[in-house]
């Protein structure tokens, strides 16, 4: 549509700058890939697609500030034995939903994960 030529690169690079300050590429990105109705496969590979570049783009980042520590990249690899886990039980539940069964239960948990990190970040400040 004419409002995404526009509206995607301020999307863009406010998950950049939220990304930047938090680590976190999920707001404004995944309502605004919502918003322009792509169906649930298309949504999910493009936030697949957008994480592991927002990630890679960390790693090289922290590699060229000399903040990349190679001693904890082997902790970080066995932390994603449970992410591989996950995202299984993912597609397993995710083919058995109905798309906007699947879309509502989605941003539940993203609205409890940000919950989470709210309650985290203020129980840090007390």
């Amino acid at each position: 549509t004419h409002a995404e030529r526009w509206a995607s690169p301020v999307v863009g690079l406010a998950t950049g700058i939220v990304n930047g300050a938090t680590g976190v590429s999920v707001m404004p990105l995944v309502p605004y890939l919502s918003s322009i109705g792509l169906q649930r496969e298309a949504l999910i590979q493009a936030m697949g697609l957008i994480f592991m570049v927002a990630m890679l783009a960390l790693a090289a980042c922290l590699a060229w500030t000399g903040h990349f520590a190679v001693a904890s990249a082997g902790a970080s690899a066995l932390a994603l034995l449970p992410v591989f886990a996950g995202m299984y039980a993912g597609q397993l539940v995710r083919v058995r939903l109905h798309g906007d069964a699947y879309r509502k239960w989605f941003f539940i948990g993203l609205i409890g994960l940000g919950a989470y990190s709210v309650i985290r970040a203020s129980a840090q400040l007390i």
